[in-house]
């Protein structure tokens, strides 16, 4: 998990208007989601890294927030800030009257150890057996191996296993990050994976299309794949891209995707939707999808010339591990071939 990264989550007693703290909160934060829990009250998610640093550092912008609240008409609020969504919701349940505002400077999963297992989304019979196992907190599960905590409680317990370590990718969905979505119906189920791919890049493309287009360059954080099998069940995965990528980084996420669901799909698919999310003007960079076609064919001339001059020595940057929790992990460099 990226360290820059920081996420707050607020929470909101009484009957506060939430349209109307929606669009406050949008002033503090590039991303603000809506995000209800099952008590009734108020939840929000705002994307905080590097936005806390204007108001001189993360407390003061968590009074801002909190004041937001008192002025939207809301009764008692509670605001986490922390490196994961997780980490964020636990510390808005961690805060108190007296200290409304719980931030999580220390490593995360060092900061969750002591906690209690229950706060995780764990199975009921997973929950039990841990607990025979005299395993109670966070901190014990997360220090178990991977492989044992699939075998002993089941892969539907390593969502929890990986929150407790800290490692929980989700992003906020912001309002004010522009989703944009393109969807196909199949005339026959399709279940191969170059045909599948070549769709979600056709689709990709025409989610595009629908930005601004008086916008010049955007920026994608995140790539969501849904799609209906022809016996009624649903896939929906997705990933994380970073800031404007090309089309190659594009197509690379879009075959990584698509092919968890092996196995899953073999019946095949009779609808499959590609959603964009996070969209935002990048002004001083140009994605790769949308460049002219004359800029995209100088540059694979200099490429080419180049590729002649040093053939040992071009090198390219290509994604390795897009889900990688290290920037440098998730490329790798390959020699280029013309």
């Amino acid at each position: 998990m990226e360290r820059s990264r920081r996420i707050g989550c607020l929470l909101v007693e009484g009957e506060a208007d939430g349209e109307r703290l929606w669009e406050a909160l949008a002033d503090l934060s590039p991303a603000v989601e809506r995000a209800d829990d099952s008590s009734g009250r108020l939840c929000f998610l705002l994307e905080a890294g590097g936005v806390a640093l204007r108001y001189g550092h993360e407390a003061a912008w968590g009074q801002v927030a909190l004041a937001e609240v008192t002025a939207a008409g809301g009764g008692p609020a509670r605001l986490g800030l922390a490196h994961t969504r997780f980490g964020a919701e636990v510390a808005a349940r961690l805060a108190n009257a007296e200290q409304p505002c719980e931030i999580v400077a220390a490593p995360e999963a060092r900061w969750l150890a002591p906690l209690p297992l229950e706060w995780l989304p764990l199975p009921g019979e997973a929950l039990r057996r841990l607990r025979v196992l005299g395993l109670l907190t966070m901190g014990q599960l997360a220090a178990l191996p991977q492989a044992a905590v699939a075998e002993q409680f089941g892969p539907e317990s390593l969502t929890g296993w990986r929150w407790a370590r800290g490692q929980d990718d989700r992003a906020v969905r912001g309002r004010r990050c522009q989703t944009v979505l393109a969807r196909q119906m199949f005339v026959a189920p399709e279940a191969r994976l170059e045909a599948l791919l070549a769709t979600a890049q056709r689709l990709a493309e025409r989610a595009l299309d629908d930005l601004p287009v008086d916008k010049r360059a955007w920026a994608i954080r995140q790539l969501g794949l849904v799609a209906l099998t022809e016996t009624g069940a649903q896939l929906a995965t997705e990933g994380r891209l970073g800031d404007t990528p090309g089309a190659e980084t594009m197509r690379g996420m879009l075959e990584r995707l698509l092919r968890r669901w092996q196995g899953q799909a073999e019946v095949g698919l009779v609808e499959l939707t590609v959603w964009l999310w996070g969209l935002e003007p990048a002004p001083s960079r140009q994605l790769s999808l949308l460049e002219a076609q004359e800029t995209d064919l100088r540059w694979r001339q200099v490429v080419e010339v180049l590729g002649r001059r040093y053939p040992d020595g071009l090198l390219r940057s290509v994604l390795a591990n897009p889900d990688a929790p290290i920037l440098t992990e998730r490329y790798a460099l390959q020699r280029w071939q013309a």
